[in-house]
Order: C-alpha cells, then structure tokens, then sequence
C-alpha cells in the first residue's frame, strides 16, 4: 500500500499588490468626485484691451459710474456717477442702491476700489456679492504706476 504523504505547501512571501491598487484606485475616484465641490469660482469675463481707461476717461466718456469702494477697516463707501461719497454704508445698503442705479440706468459701470491694505477675501466677497445681485460690467479701480 502507498503511504499517504501530504502536499507541501509553498508559502509565497511576497506582497500582494492587488488589494492595495484596488484601494488607491478607490481613494482616487472620492478624491476626484469632492473634489470640484471645494472650488468656489466666480464668473469674470476679463477684458480684452492691454490698457484700461484711466480715472478722467471715464470721467469724460460716461456719466452711469457707480463706485463702490473698501477703506482700509473694510468700511464701504459709495459714489454715483462722481457724487460726492456715502461712507460707512452697510453692504445691503449698498447692494440696494446699485439695483436701483441698475434699474434707472441698465448701462452703468459698477467700479470696485479697495484700500492697498484690505484682504483679497473681502474684494472677492464684495465682487461675489455684486455678481448675486445681477450686476454685469465690473471693473476694478487702480492707481496708474506710469505718472
């Protein structure tokens, strides 16, 4: 008779790669399905001049100018076509007082100016602000470096 002799069994020491791929992989969908739920963008259709119109052409070429603008503790301010300024308004105040310029005049430029020293966050803000209430053409106030 035989005698009945067990297989040996061959112990692979190696490291099974499959179950960590599948688990990458995994990671890798989640990461790219939250992702795009983190980025709050804003639409800003950027102009497509090299020059922007300085202070007295807008002056000169158009009387529907609404200027809105963050001093330096982040109070608001806000001049209609180059009246003298309302200070310290609050930014219901001033959202208000822009749909209504908006209103009379649907073709006014809503210009935004800020203190050097005011956070980005609160020039997006007011901006993000602007774009809910509807308004269409925003440009930003800046100092010219060529004078």
């Amino acid at each position: 008779m035989l005698s009945y002799q067990p297989k040996k069994l061959n112990m692979i020491a190696e490291i099974n790669f499959i179950p960590y791929i599948d688990v990458v992989l995994v990671l890798l969908i989640v990461f790219m399905v939250a992702s795009p739920l983190a980025i709050q963008d804003i639409d800003v259709e950027l102009p497509k001049i090299s020059r922007g119109k300085s202070d007295s052409e807008f002056k000169e070429g158009e009387s529907n100018i609404i200027i809105v603008e963050i001093n330096k503790e982040g109070k608001l301010g806000l001049s209609v076509n180059t009246e003298e300024f309302q200070r310290n308004l609050s930014l219901q105040d001033i959202l208000l007082q822009v749909k209504a310029e908006l209103l009379l005049k649907p073709s006014a430029s809503v210009l935004v100016g800020a203190d050097a020293g005011v956070s980005y966050s609160k020039v997006v803000f007011l901006l993000n602000e602007l774009s809910k209430a509807h308004v269409q053409k925003v440009g930003l106030l800046t100092t010219d470096t060529m004078e």
